[in-house]
């Protein structure tokens, strides 16, 4: 009896998992009419309640006449719904909502519309279809900054640098958001500019002090510099906001310059404590042990590294080779599936959520670049994302067991229903 059971109750958990309203969603009552659960959506929307919201919006649009005129329109719901969508961390739902509003009037795009489109593409890592809404209505975009952060981060991200900072430079004139300070920035930095990168970074850190990324290039900037005092103030303010494995290692360098080796090493260790395969950081220990006289330490971290090292090559070497065979085969679904596999089994998350999300907008209906994508989201701690993502896969598939599992154990360690 109890066995016979078992896979009705393990398909009730998933339909549960699946279908139940998120955290403070009540009910859209059969009696709302388009007008009252269109404001109970915005009032959703604004307090973060994104399950909630869509419900509402749903109940809206159910309750529109058969033409879907009125106060408010579907235009407007569908409108509603994309933002709703992206601020879930769902950016494919969001073009959808966009695609739906755009075919159901027959109108062209608004700017505001095609900005979130642009958007939701960039946060799915498409920078080209995300250079192909944008680019061509750019002198469109004077009077939108955010837009225009959105045309030079894809610049940056498609290699056309000059392009990138031509915009973003424009941007920083008047009013500019830090995400476009820290890119330029990062332009600069990658250029050998180390003094003009460390300009733009200290802007951005001015209009957003708790900016890691943005400390860690100001850090990096001065290391190279020589300027290690100011380093060590940089990296001391980012060890406050993270205290990651890169912020112990650029401390242990910046202790090494001074000479302060006992520090470097500590700061060191701490780094692979962190993040044990990091391999600068074991390659620094090796050469601050030997330094101090550690023979047998520096041996053995040297021996690690030499490990370590053989790993990333033969990393770079296999993702070579399947970045090559998918730039030459742009419909093949499998080679992206495998090369956000590889990252993942080297546990280089960024790399595996890029390569994951071009499997997903390839076969939306495969379970395994779904699945894939998930993990690289959870391992980066978006726990949101990466639930909603694991959802869709048991959508998919109710009886996938690791989709299942994960979803479980990321349910039990938030401790409360992840929305």
């Amino acid at each position: 009896m109890i066995a016979s059971a078992a896979p009705l109750l393990k398909k009730l958990l998933v339909l549960a998992i699946c279908l139940l309203p998120g955290r403070g969603m009540r009910a859209a009552p059969e009696t709302a009419g388009p007008e009252s659960a269109r404001e109970a959506a915005i009032e959703a929307l604004e307090e973060g309640r994104w399950d909630a919201s869509l419900a509402w919006i749903e109940k809206a649009i159910r309750s529109l006449p058969a033409d879907g005129r009125g106060v408010p329109s579907l235009a407007d719901l569908l409108r509603l719904q994309a933002e709703a969508h992206f601020r879930r961390s769902d950016p494919e739902e969001a073009v959808a909502s966009l695609r739906r509003l755009w075919s159901s009037t027959g109108r062209l795009p608004e700017i505001g519309e095609t900005i979130l489109l642009a958007e939701s593409l960039l946060a799915m890592g498409d920078s080209a279809a995300t250079l192909r809404v944008l680019e061509p209505m750019e002198k469109s975009l004077e009077d939108s900054p955010h837009g225009r952060l959105l045309l030079g981060e894809a610049l940056a991200q498609e290699g056309r640098t000059d392009d990138a900072r031509r915009v973003l430079l424009a941007l920083s004139r008047r009013d500019p958001p830090a995400e476009a300070l820290h890119r330029l920035g990062v332009i600069y930095f990658e250029e050998g500019a180390h003094e003009e990168a460390l300009r733009w970074f200290q802007k951005a850190i001015a209009l957003r002090e708790r900016d890691y990324y943005s400390r860690i290039y100001c850090a990096r900037s001065c290391l190279e510099l020589g300027r290690i005092a100011e380093a060590s103030g940089h990296l001391e303010e980012a060890r406050g906001i993270a205290s990651t494995g890169e912020v112990h290692y650029l401390l242990g360098t910046a202790a090494a310059r001074r000479g302060e080796l006992e520090k470097a090493v500590a700061s060191f260790q701490k780094a692979i404590e962190v993040s044990a395969d990091y391999t600068e950081a074991v390659f620094s220990l090796a050469e601050a042990c030997r330094k101090l006289g550690r023979n047998e330490a520096a041996e053995e971290a040297l021996a690690r590294f030499r490990d370590l090292h053989r790993r990333d090559q033969s990393l770079l070497e296999a993702a070579g080779r399947l970045e090559q065979s998918c730039h030459a085969h742009p419909a093949d679904v499998g080679q992206r599936t495998r090369l956000a596999r590889l990252y993942g089994d080297h546990a280089r998350w960024e790399d595996c959520e890029r390569w994951a999300w071009k499997a997903v907008l390839l076969a939306p209906g495969s379970t395994e670049g779904r699945l894939l994508l998930a993990s690289a989201l959870e391992r980066q701690g978006l726990a949101a994302a990466a639930a909603l993502h694991y959802r869709k896969v048991l959508r998919l598939d109710p009886d996938h067991p690791q989709a299942l599992q994960a979803l479980q154990a990321l349910i039990r360690r938030s401790g409360r229903r992840v929305d």
